[in-house]
């Protein structure tokens, strides 16, 4: 079993690497912290389970993840699966459920693989984020670009406008019998 987690370890190193997680920042249920941060996220807060939390302690996290930019939120499975997905959909972050028992999920029937899956949610998520975070930046680029051509095109033809009518009156002035 030892060989099965060096090797589930080696692979989230490589994964963390290559995806850069160590600028992905996480809020998470105080008990997933380890993990997440030994799988080299940036693990910014954590929350208690839900029902002892405070309406301060709410808002706090919602501050917190407002500021930081957070890019996951992540609940815990035995737990609650439904409190970090309300801050998630709130500033826009990727909401995840890891598990801390083996055989909880299918195929986490080991320490292991349990290990794996949950990583695998976490590397996921990432990708998930960063994909919507492209897309919501290009939304806002392409929003920006429409802008601009609305105010050009606009310009345009008020400028077309005041020619046609300078146009008309030189024209006029022309016909006019003296």
């Amino acid at each position: 079993m030892l060989s099965d987690v060096d090797s589930v370890s080696s692979w989230m190193s490589s994964q963390a690497s290559s995806l850069q997680v160590s600028n992905v920042k996480v809020i998470c249920m105080a008990w997933l912290k380890t993990f997440i941060d030994s799988a080299g996220f940036n693990v910014v807060a954590t929350y208690n389970p839900p029902e002892t939390l405070s309406a301060a302690d709410i808002t706090e996290l919602l501050e917190i993840a407002q500021d930081e930019g957070v890019a996951l939120v992540v609940d815990n499975l035995q737990i609650d699966v439904e409190f970090g997905e309300g801050i998630a959909s709130h500033v826009g972050a990727e909401h995840l459920v890891l598990t801390n028992f083996p055989g909880a999920i299918p195929n986490t029937e080991t320490l292991p693989k349990m290990l794996q899956y949950n990583a695998e949610q976490l590397f996921n998520g990432t990708v998930t984020w960063q994909s919507t975070s492209s897309l919501k930046a290009e939304k806002v680029d392409l929003q920006n670009q429409v802008a601009l051509f609305q105010i050009t095109t606009a310009l345009a033809v008020i400028i077309a406008l005041v020619e046609a009518v300078l146009l008309y009156a030189r024209r006029k002035k022309k016909v006019t019998p003296k």
